[in-house]
Order: structure tokens, then C-alpha cells, then sequence
């Protein structure tokens, strides 16, 4: 289990100083839920000392060389995407080539200890060519899509076409991490020959989310792709009357035309905003206010839009489905996936419920706190890569 690892992390602090190389094709600002994991978790290890080189996607208007803290530059090479919040196949495989070119280039001036791809595909592949051209060891982690059978939907296919090449970038990596027991699983169903497999979750800094007020508004923060259940949560509530209530949703997609025009014809007041950086001050209201926090996705990994909602006390409405169970435990509602009807009846009972939604919320926060901070998964990581790179040891 992944605690193992974090009752003894502290002794490790402090052992050794890696100089790593970060292959992950979203990086912060752009990308979906993965992308501040793979943001906060290099920041955190530059923050005890290890340096750290990230070669990323470019995209519009963001500088190809950054230096947020000491310790981290980020490195955006050229390649061709057309959304911040989305990416396809075929815009990945723009990325592979001078992706590994730059990865290549830096090696020859670093020479790193070891390097971390997140995401199988398209990352994996530039960190298992490094290592057939310069034997530099990887450790992956996968994050949801990059694992077959998770997001059929939009990958099922390249899954298929691109299984020689997926098996390859396992069998070659030095080990693989998931945020979940659920992704794990699901891994080792598609791949039962592998290196060994750690589960270490995603995190928050949970002082980053203050306690919800409270106020009678529902929020919905995701992607608006027919996976991630925005029109699913407007269908089930049509025809619902909640005087006072407001729906907000946050979030840009293919669906996004379909979700307005569910808008239009809502009982309770609804407001589309599209895309928010997860730190805008609309976001950061709506997180503050909100009462409750509705998402039913079909699957999820380990969900940090559920995170952050659990972190800022909201009453949290959300499927069973992948690692919902094991992000939110007893400390929110949860319902079959597709089944609108539950999800109605459980928004409904919770709107008229103060006291179960104030109760739902502060249980939520406290397991955060708990069990899901960056300290501790920061400890997990470090133990990991330490233990395979070949880092300097401070005296």
C-alpha cells in the first residue's frame, strides 16, 4: 500500500541530491487534471534540493525557457496543439521527435541520474528511447489514459495500433507509479509482465483551500467531454425548482455547446464560464461559496477536482466508478455511474440537508489532510526515485 512508504519517507530527507530529467507532454499551464500533479510535485522536489529539467509541449505565447524557482527549469519545445485543456493522438506525435532531441541535448550537458515520464504515451516513449540511446534508467507514471481500457472513448483504437510500443516503454522502465489502486489493477490487467509497481496518490496543499461558506450553489470543474458527466449533471437536474440555488460550471470541451443549451432551459440559474486557470479569482470565489460540489464521470483515477473540492469542505456528489472509492471514501455521496436518476436524488437530498452537507464537507477536509498532502506523497517520490537514480549523497 502506498502508506508503507510514507511512515518512514522522513529518515530519507535529505540523503541524497538527484539532477533529473522531467519528460511529460502536459505541463502546467496546459493540460487536464495530471498536469498541476506533474506541476507541484517537480516544485516540491526542487523546494528539498533536487534539480530539476522539464521538456515539455510549447504552446501559444508561453516562453520556450522558464525558471519558476530555483532548481526547476521548464523547457516547452516546438509542436503542433490547438487547445490548452485537450490533446490528441496525432498532436502528441508532433512532440516525440523534438521532444528527444532536446531531451538528448540536455543529457549531453547534465547528465542526468535519472529521468521521470509521466504518462506512458506519448512522454514514455521519448524516456524509453533515451534510455536505449544513452542508458539513463525512468521511472513512468500513468495517469489515466495512458492505460487501456480507462478512456475508450477517446483512445481505444491507438491503444490497440500502439501496443507493441506501449509494452516496450514498460518493459524497460525501472518502475511505474499510479495514484490508484484502481489504475494499478487495470494496468496489470493489459500488462501482466512489468517492472515493480508503487502506488503513491495525488495530493493538494490543502492551506491552499479555504473552508467553504457554504452558500446554495452546485459546481461542476472538469473538461467537457462526454466522459466527465457536465451535461449528465444538467439532465438529471432539469425540471428541478430550488429557489435560491445556482449552478456553475467551469470547464471547456467538445460538449460545450451542448451543455450551454441544456443551460438555457435550467429551473435553477446556470452559468457555463469555460475554461479557468485553477488559480482565477472566479474559481477561487466559487470554490470559496459553494455547498456543493457535483461530478458524475464515468472514470476517474484519482480526481483533483475532487481533491480540491474535499480540501475546501464542499458536500461532494460523485459516481463509484475507477478511484472515486478510494479518493472520497465515507466522506461524500456516491452513485452508479449513468444512473441520473440516483444522482438527481442525491443532489436533491443534499440541497435540503445544511446540517449532512456541513457534516459531509468537514469530514472531506479532514481526510485530506490526512491522507492526501504534499508532504507525505513528496516523501513517497522521493524514496522512489532516490532509491533507482544515481544521486550525489550530501555529506
Amino acid at each position: 500500500m502506498v502508506y508503507d512508504w510514507f511512515s518512514s519517507a522522513s529518515s530519507f530527507r535529505g540523503w541524497f541530491a538527484l539532477r533529473m530529467l522531467v519528460c511529460d507532454y502536459e505541463f502546467p499551464p496546459i493540460g487536464g487534471g495530471a498536469s498541476p500533479v506533474a506541476g507541484e510535485l517537480a516544485s516540491c522536489l526542487a523546494e528539498r534540493g533536487h534539480e530539476l529539467d522539464v521538456v515539455t509541449m510549447a504552446f501559444r505565447g508561453l516562453p520556450r525557457l522558464e525558471e519558476p524557482r530555483p532548481g526547476l527549469r521548464i523547457f516547452r519545445v516546438p509542436c503542433w496543439r490547438k487547445h490548452a485543456y485537450i490533446c490528441s493522438a496525432k498532436e502528441m506525435a508532433t512532440w516525440l521527435g523534438p521532444a528527444l532531441f532536446r531531451c538528448l541535448s540536455l543529457h549531453r550537458r547534465n547528465r542526468y541520474d535519472l529521468c521521470h515520464t509521466h504518462f506512458l504515451f506519448p512522454s514514455g516513449v521519448v524516456a524509453w528511447q533515451m534510455r536505449k540511446l544513452t542508458g539513463l534508467p525512468y521511472v513512468v507514471t500513468c495517469h489515466g489514459s495512458d492505460v487501456p481500457g480507462y478512456n475508450p472513448d477517446r483512445f481505444g483504437l491507438e491503444h490497440r495500433l500502439l501496443m507493441p510500443l506501449w509494452r516496450a516503454v514498460i518493459r524497460n522502465a525501472s518502475a511505474i507509479t499510479f495514484p490508484s489502486a484502481f489504475l494499478r489493477d487495470l494496468f496489470v490487467a493489459s500488462s501482466p509482465v512489468h517492472p515493480p509497481l508503487h502506488v503513491i496518490p495525488n495530493a493538494v496543499h490543502p492551506d491552499e483551500f479555504q473552508p467553504t461558506t457554504g452558500e446554495p450553489i452546485i459546481l461542476f470543474v472538469s473538461r467537457l467531454v462526454p466522459r466527465k458527466g457536465a451535461q449528465a449533471l444538467l439532465s438529471a437536474l432539469d425540471g428541478v425548482s430550488a429557489p435560491g440555488w445556482e449552478i456553475h460550471i467551469v470547464g471547456d470541451g467538445p460538449v460545450r455547446g451542448e451543455v450551454e443549451a441544456l443551460a438555457a432551459r435550467m429551473s435553477i440559474p446556470t452559468t457555463v464560464h469555460g475554461w479557468l486557470d485553477r488559480n482565477s479569482p472566479v474559481l477561487t470565489d466559487l470554490r470559496r461559496r459553494a455547498a456543493i460540489f457535483a461530478f458524475p464521470s464515468l472514470m476517474e483515477n484519482v480526481s483533483m477536482v475532487l481533491l480540491e473540492a474535499m480540501a475546501s469542505g464542499q458536500a461532494v456528489v460523485t459516481t463509484s466508478a475507477g478511484g472515486n472509492p478510494e479518493v472520497v471514501a465515507d466522506t461524500g455521496v456516491l452513485f452508479p455511474p449513468g444512473d441520473n436518476d440516483a444522482l438527481r436524488d442525491a443532489v436533491v437530498a443534499l440541497m435540503a440537508d445544511e446540517p449532512r452537507r456541513r457534516a459531509l464537507g468537514e469530514a472531506a477536509r479532514a481526510r485530506v489532510l490526512d491522507r492526501f498532502n504534499w508532504a507525505s506523497v513528496t516523501d513517497a517520490f522521493e524514496i522512489l526515485l532516490g532509491s533507482l537514480g544515481r544521486g550525489v549523497r550530501q555529506p
